[in-house]
Parts: structure tokens; C-alpha cells; sequence
């Protein structure tokens, strides 16, 4: 075989593999590291969420933006044309390919805070979500310190 007619590649067949005089570039004490880097990389993969449906993503939105004519009901659920103007809005934003993060944020600028469902638990709302587990810890609190009061009274 004449060394020009061969291809790039033949020089695997013609040393026989890595040669003698080279390791391998992945040792025996390495493989099952690989393997498992490898498993792991893939387990990644298939775990990442798909890209969600446009329409589906304006659903979704919508059901976070709270419909100013309905009062706790979400854009996504009201049949109001204003609510429908603003599914609307948020079709466009998707389509212009704002994240979601931007098309909220946009309706909390021109609406105010009042507009999400779930308002953020930050600022003067930290303490409206704080209060149930406050008043829940401060009413359990009194029903102990009461009922050692109790028993310290009975004879």
C-alpha cells in the first residue's frame, strides 16, 4: 500500500491502536469516573424542560396578571374585553420574544403590584405574607403559656 493513497485516518490501523510506546488517554482507574460524568451529562439532558408553546406561555402568564374588571380572577380565566386586550398584549410581547420576567414586570409598571395575583413577598408585602405564620406561631405561643397557667392554678 502505497503511504500517499492512505487516508487520515489509517494511522489507527497502521500503528495498531495507541502504539506501544503511548497509553491510553483514559486509564482504567478513570473509566467508570468518565462513564458516571457521561451518565450525568445525559440524565442533564433529559431533564431540561422542553420549549414551552407559545400560546402556552400566554396562557400561563395570563394566569399570574390578575383581570381588573373580574377582582380575583386572572386575565387567562375572565371573559372581559379589557382582559382580552391584555392576553393580547402579552401574545405580542411573546411573539417579540420578551421573557417572561419583562412581559410581568411591564404590567406591574403600568398597573402596579395590585395587578399580580401572588403579589412578591417584598417590602410592605413581606408582612402580608408574613402575618398568618406570625399570628399562627403567636396564637400557638398563648395557647401553651395558657395552659401552664392552668395547671399551676389546680390544686
Amino acid at each position: 500500500m502505497n503511504s500517499n493513497s492512505r487516508k487520515s485516518g489509517d494511522w489507527w490501523l497502521v500503528t495498531g491502536g495507541w502504539g506501544t510506546d503511548h497509553e491510553s488517554p483514559v486509564t482504567s482507574h478513570q473509566s467508570p469516573l468518565f462513564i458516571l460524568l457521561l451518565l450525568f451529562l445525559i440524565s442533564l439532558a433529559a431533564c431540561a424542560p422542553a420549549p414551552m408553546d407559545p400560546e402556552d406561555r400566554v396562557q400561563q402568564l395570563g394566569g399570574q396578571i390578575r383581570c381588573p374588571i373580574c377582582r380575583g380572577t386572572s386575565i387567562a380565566d375572565s371573559p372581559s374585553e379589557m382582559a382580552r386586550e391584555m392576553m393580547a398584549v402579552i401574545r405580542d410581547d411573546v411573539v417579540a420574544g420578551k421573557s417572561d420576567a419583562a412581559i410581568l414586570e411591564g404590567f406591574v409598571a403600568r398597573y402596579g403590584e395590585w395587578a399580580m395575583l401572588q403579589p412578591r413577598a417584598e417590602g410592605m408585602n413581606l408582612i402580608i405574607w408574613l402575618f398568618p405564620a406570625t399570628l399562627l406561631l403567636g396564637g400557638g405561643i398563648a395557647i401553651i403559656v395558657m395552659a401552664r397557667r392552668s395547671r399551676k392554678e389546680t390544686p
